[in-house]
């Protein structure tokens, strides 16, 4: 059963890389990420900050990122690939 749900997850990823390019970043990059809220009716966010990690897990991939705010301080936001 395993080695049939890993199957089906690298077929999955295939046809995302296909359809979308994602750029290739590693821990340390200066990164900047745009985020639309669905419950702000759509609102874009802009994170900017430096990647603090990676995990490459297939479907389930993430990054985070280290932002800093000069009035409230720093904070880590975690981003699904």
């Amino acid at each position: 059963m395993r080695s049939l749900i890993t199957t089906l997850e690298s077929e999955y990823v295939a046809k995302v890389k296909e359809t979308r390019q994602l750029p290739d970043f590693r821990a340390g990059d200066i990164l900047e990420v745009q985020v639309a809220v669905p419950e702000a009716d759509r609102k874009v966010y802009t994170y900017k900050g430096v990647c603090v990690s990676r995990g490459n897990k297939g479907p389930r991939s993430w990054f985070k990122i280290y932002n800093v705010f000069p009035d409230a301080g720093g904070f880590v936001q975690h981003f699904p690939l």
